[in-house]
């Protein structure tokens, strides 16, 4: 993630013509971690305002601009969020009864279709509609535009890296569930998607980090193929690791 955001931040600079030099993958990851600390404690996901706070305080960068790259980064995230689910879903149900899948696929494919038409709307009228809004407002508007769009320059280079980022996240469920040596084999496509969906119900920016909204539907999902204690144990295993340790 931290390589990822570094990406996007060389891109939006290069954008905006700026000479500013991204800080290394190491202190990208650190300011990643603070915002995941600021998430877990606070509702509305505040941690993604917080992150690009103390970024632009200690490097001087345009606090807009670096907000722009991290509405950017939420983008990517949620469209390879859907397209990873999508799968998930075909592999694990074929093209029969979804049932309560579809909750979590439309839920998904909503997130998609705001921030995707968000940037296309930007992309297009997003200068002329900036020239109604008073002069302070307007320098913000552009820099956060230059960031926002400016952050998908090398893009097959991100979508891979989003790739690898979210096989990390199901890497954890994976290794969680072959640890405890549960009665009843997981199939991977079960575990790809109940990550995706924990990734979607961490988004819904109800409690902090998702806390009391993720488990009961994790859970939910897991029972699917093991026994309710069973699944209890994977999910407070994997939130002790995922929330607790943040």
């Amino acid at each position: 993630r931290g390589l990822r955001w570094r990406i996007m931040l060389t891109n939006a600079n290069v954008s905006a013509s700026s000479q500013d030099h991204a800080p290394s993958v190491l202190a990208c990851s650190r300011y990643i971690f603070l915002g995941w600390f600021a998430n877990a404690i606070t509702w509305f996901r505040l941690g993604d305002a917080y992150r690009a706070y103390i970024f632009t305080e200690d490097t001087g960068y345009s606090f807009s601009r670096t907000m722009g790259t991290v509405v950017a980064e939420r983008v990517l995230d949620v469209v390879m969020i859907f397209i990873l689910l999508f799968v998930a879903s075909m592999a694990f149900y074929g093209l029969g009864d979804l049932g309560g899948v579809l909750l979590f696929l439309g839920v998904a494919l909503l997130l998609v279709l705001v921030g995707v038409v968000g940037l296309l709307v930007m992309k297009k009228f997003g200068m002329r509609l900036s020239s109604v809004l008073p002069n302070r407002m307007k320098d913000s508007y552009y820099l956060f535009h230059q960031g926002a769009l400016g952050s998908f320059g090398q893009l097959p280079v991100l979508l891979i890296v989003s790739l690898l980022t979210w096989f990390t996240e199901v890497g954890r469920l994976f290794f969680i569930i072959q640890a405890l040596g549960l009665s009843v084999p997981v199939s991977f496509a079960l575990v790809l998607f109940v990550t995706l969906a924990n990734a979607i119900l961490t988004t819904v920016p109800i409690t902090p980090g998702g806390l009391g909204i993720v488990e009961p539907g994790i859970v939910g999902l897991l029972t699917l193929s093991l026994a309710r204690s069973e699944a209890v144990s994977v999910v407070l295993l994997d939130r002790s690791i995922s929330y607790l340790s943040i």
